[in-house]
Order: structure tokens, then sequence, then C-alpha cells
């Protein structure tokens, strides 16, 4: 079943919440600001060990989500594989 994009201004029908390149420009926003990057790269074991987990940390996962509210504050994230990131999704 396909929907309206919930991106404002944009009235694309997608089967997701957001259409692929509403997506795309909002992961690049995301992860092209100042204070992503002094993140740095994650290392280490994924903090989140899920189903599928493969065990090291490629990503950074929102412990508050950036959507709802969530800094890219060192407090806010934990290292965490991108399958187990993805798994978790927006909670």
């Amino acid at each position: 079943m396909n929907r309206r994009c919930l991106t404002p201004g944009c009235n694309r029908l997608t089967p997701n919440t957001r259409c692929p390149p509403c997506t795309r420009a909002r992961r690049h926003a995301t992860y092209d600001s100042a204070a992503y990057r002094a993140l740095g790269r994650p290392t280490g074991p994924c903090t989140l060990r899920l189903p599928g987990c493969t065990g090291m940390a490629d990503s950074w996962d929102h412990i508050l989500p950036v959507s709802r509210g969530g800094g890219h504050e060192r407090s806010n994230v934990r290292p965490a594989c991108m399958t187990c990131n993805d798994k978790r999704g927006n909670r």
C-alpha cells in the first residue's frame, strides 16, 4: 500500500514513510553535520546485540532518535553494527 511521503512539501507516493530521494537527503543532512562528524568512527563491539548482529560496531545508534528530539551528543549515542541499528529503527 502506497502512502504520501512524510517530508513536508513532498507528495510522492511510497510504500515506506519517506520516498527514496527524501530518505537520501535526510540521511545526507544528518551524516554531514559537524556535530555528527565530531563523534568520529565507532569502534569496539556492538552494544545492541540483536539477532543477526555482526559483532563489531560500524555505526552510531541514537538512544533517543534525532527524529524524536535526540541530538548527536556522545551521551545520546552508542556504538552498534549497521544490522542492529537498521533493525532497531526509529525506537
